[in-house]
């Protein structure tokens, strides 16, 4: 039979590396969050400036009384300029790690 000494210092030991891997799991999914967050941010920042870019060239190549054409077509044009953007923020992820 061991020392109960020894036993509970082993055990402590477990409950010590297990705490450990435990924080470093919590760590590394707080790091996937902010990049996630990251990422919509600059979704969400891209897709308005990408509006705000074909409001100002829709509105050159439309005739001045199509209104409501002009937002449907920024509207459409900041939903593609958001898929796009979202494209190449994965390519460019799965090349290079953030985390």
């Amino acid at each position: 039979m061991g020392n109960p000494a020894t036993r509970e210092a082993v055990m402590q030991a477990e409950r010590d590396q297990q705490i450990v891997e435990a924080n470093k799991r919590k760590a590394q999914a707080e790091a996937r969050i902010d990049a996630a967050k990251q990422r919509t941010w600059l979704g969400i920042c891209g897709s308005l400036g990408g509006g705000m870019l074909l409001f100002m060239t829709v509105s050159m190549i439309t005739p001045l009384s199509s209104t409501l054409v002009n937002v449907a077509l920024c509207g459409v044009g900041g939903i593609l300029f958001a898929f796009g953007l979202g494209a190449i923020s994965n390519i460019v992820l799965k090349k290079t790690s953030m985390v």
